[in-house]
């Protein structure tokens, strides 16, 4: 059931909304507050997808819950 199209769609969706974040981030001052994450020797590319992996990791998963239930 992976290859469903609306798995597609959802992990499309999460694409953009990163690069949107990404976006909004490098637009405004909210940037400093990644800081932190340099610190550590994370660069912005491995932050952002780390959190994209693991959301759609998630979101795959509770799609196929919710699939299996209904």
């Amino acid at each position: 059931m992976l290859f469903n199209p609306n798995v597609y769609a959802l992990i499309i969706t999460k694409l953009f909304l990163i690069l949107f974040l990404w976006y909004i981030i490098n637009g405004t001052e909210a940037k400093k507050r990644l800081i932190f994450y340099k610190n550590l020797g994370i660069s912005t590319l491995k932050l952002y997808s780390y959190v994209f992996l693991i959301d759609c990791a998630f979101s795959i998963l509770i799609y196929q819950f919710l699939i299996d239930i209904i």
